[in-house]
């Protein structure tokens, strides 16, 4: 088989098979002997104690060779497509605190040093709204859809209260989308949150999220029933076409069909769902059952468009 890496892509052999990923001679990530995926093994501010700290490490990340990339990949699609065009931004504000300070100390410190970490949430929001500047004055034209993303969601929870949520960041993710609304009202605004966010769906409505995904139905409260019933007039579910969790990996081909045919009819009368199996497709999953999937939902939803 041939793969494409990203270049400076060099992860070394330890020992033990693992492999690590190393930037300037420090580790940054590994993944133990038989996974697929890299964790992340460093975390630059880990233990920060001052502003000054954090102000010289969370910048604007967006550069003119960066855009010049983007808007080249654009080139083209705008006049070979009739589908919609989305444009990956990111703009998380929890996954940056666990990206930068580590999972367990941040989530400690909203609580045990909430100044200093709302500080950094706000230094984390100047930079976005430079980068998303750039962003839209150099694609925003080109584009119908904006992707932001967050996990607030467990499976079984919300991963933060709705108490620290709404406090700390509801009012930064709305500041997000009143930029991208204020500067390009035609763009959907679409967020990437998984698990279970049922009791903030209410939440992403208000604050101007059009479209949420993955739509994980397999997370307690999430079920397919309750979402449309309850927030369908007011949101686009993009995603939670296909169980991917168990019947996809596990079951037979007809319990698929069965499972993608049974979500279609939940979730596409009066329109509003964007098929798509929830979240990524692990590496178990056989290539005949992937193409089932797509084949499925053509074959049912075409007959059945509502």
């Amino acid at each position: 088989s041939r793969y494409l890496f990203p270049d400076g892509f060099d992860p070394k052999v330890k020992e033990d098979g693992s492999l690590v990923i190393e930037r300037d001679g420090v580790e940054v990530a590994t993944m133990p002997r038989g996974g697929h995926y890299f964790d992340r093994s460093y975390f630059p501010l880990a233990h920060a104690g001052r502003k000054e700290e954090i102000s010289a490490l969370v910048l604007p990340r967006l550069t003119g060779e960066e855009i010049e990339f983007l808007k080249a990949q654009l080139t083209g699609i705008r006049e070979s497509t009739d589908c919609a065009v989305i444009g990956a931004f990111g703009g998380n504000f929890l996954e940056a605190g666990h990206s930068m300070f580590g999972y367990q100390e941040f989530m400690e410190r909203l609580i045990t040093d909430r100044s200093l970490m709302e500080f950094f949430l706000d230094r984390l929001l100047e930079t976005y709204l430079v980068d998303l500047e750039k962003y839209l004055s150099a694609l925003g034209d080109d584009i119908d859809i904006i992707q932001i993303g967050d996990d607030y969601g467990t499976q079984e929870n919300t991963a933060i209260s709705p108490r620290v949520f709404r406090s700390i960041f509801k009012p930064r993710l709305k500041t997000l989308c009143d930029f991208i609304h204020r500067k390009k009202p035609d763009l959907f605004i679409f967020l990437h949150s998984c698990g279970s966010v049922y009791t903030f769906i209410p939440d992403f409505i208000e604050v101007g999220v059009q479209i949420l995904n993955p739509v994980q139905t397999n997370a307690k409260n999430m079920e397919p029933e309750r979402l449309k019933n309850e927030f369908g007039r007011d949101i686009v579910f993009w995603g939670g076409g296909c169980d991917t969790q168990h019947v996809l990996p596990f079951g037979t081909l007809e319990d698929l069909e069965e499972d993608i045919r049974r979500r279609i009819d939940i979730f596409s009368p009066g329109g509003g769902f964007v098929f798509s199996p929830i979240h990524n497709i692990q590496a178990e999953v056989p290539p005949e059952k992937i193409f089932r999937v797509f084949e499925c939902a053509y074959e049912y939803g075409s007959d059945n468009t509502r």
